[in-house]
């Protein structure tokens, strides 16, 4: 007849889970959830550490992280290249400093890098900016000053404002913006994004309602983008928001010219 095993008592459990803890058991093991919550962490400090802009440092880091967690195909068709970036291999050499000359072989970036694209056309527009100033006959700080690129959580924005493209209580921009806003355009259908256009104005007397104000400039803005450069009419939206959403206060004069304004937003 089979001697019954007696039984553990719970101070006997308490111990062996001591000695476990002790002799490297189990209590060391991270669960998968909290493992993911570690590297989920991690990647936000990677995220927040990225500047905007197409450094090679940053497209190399970019292009580490791609290349650890999924394979850049190996040919990609002509539309869908966004521009190239650095093996992550030569990049953390190069951090190392085990590498001194440059990165080495590339990949390319596709589509679905919606940052890297918004970041890319942001500076297409303000190199576009710098140039337009700069080939004036003086450069044109008015127009730098006026006319700005923000980012935004679609895309980005691009500011006309001030006396530079509108006169108090109109809506039609002045003849030098109006070139200005064309060369934007030419840029802007190329991108193949679409467009929304508000309209906004800075309490400004005259004929018009402030709402009203604001449609007539951001329609007046669309206008002239479909007739003068064919831009498809499908890819722009307008939308007024009158002296409802002003940058400055609308206390004095130039607070007051400075809301009167059409903001592009180009979305993604």
């Amino acid at each position: 007849m089979s001697k019954s095993k007696p039984c553990t008592t719970g101070q006997e459990l308490s111990n062996l889970d001591e000695s476990e803890e002790e002799g490297g058991g189990a209590g060391w093991i991270v669960s998968y959830a909290d493992l993911m919550t570690l590297l989920f962490a991690a990647f936000v400090v990677l995220y927040g550490t990225i500047q905007e802009g197409r450094s090679q440092r940053v497209m190399g880091a970019v292009g580490a992280i791609r290349e650890a967690f999924r394979d850049i195909p190996e040919n990609i068709a002509e539309d869908q290249k966004m521009g190239d970036i650095t093996k992550g291999i030569f990049v953390f050499k190069a951090f190392k400093g085990e590498r001194l000359e440059d990165f080495g072989p590339k990949e390319f970036l596709i589509k679905s890098d919606q940052r890297i694209a918004i970041d890319r056309d942001k500076n297409k527009v303000e190199n576009l900016i710098n140039r337009m100033a700069q080939d004036s006959s003086d450069y044109d700080s008015k127009l730098r000053k006026n006319m700005i690129t923000e980012p935004n959580e679609r895309g980005f924005t691009i500011k006309l404002s001030g006396a530079y493209f509108y006169d108090e209580g109109s809506y039609k921009l002045k003849a030098q913006a109006r070139d200005r806003l064309l060369e934007l355009g030419r840029l802007l259908i190329h991108m193949q994004n679409d467009i929304l256009i508000e309209g906004h104005t800075g309490k400004e007397s005259g004929r018009y309602p402030q709402d009203e104000l604001g449609a007539l400039r951001s329609g007046h803005a669309a206008n002239l983008l479909v007739k003068e450069l064919r831009f498809p009419s499908y890819r722009i939206n307008t939308l007024s928001y009158g002296d409802k959403r002003p940058i400055a206060l609308n206390n004095t004069r130039s607070q007051i010219i400075r809301n009167r304004r059409i903001e592009i937003k180009v979305l993604y």
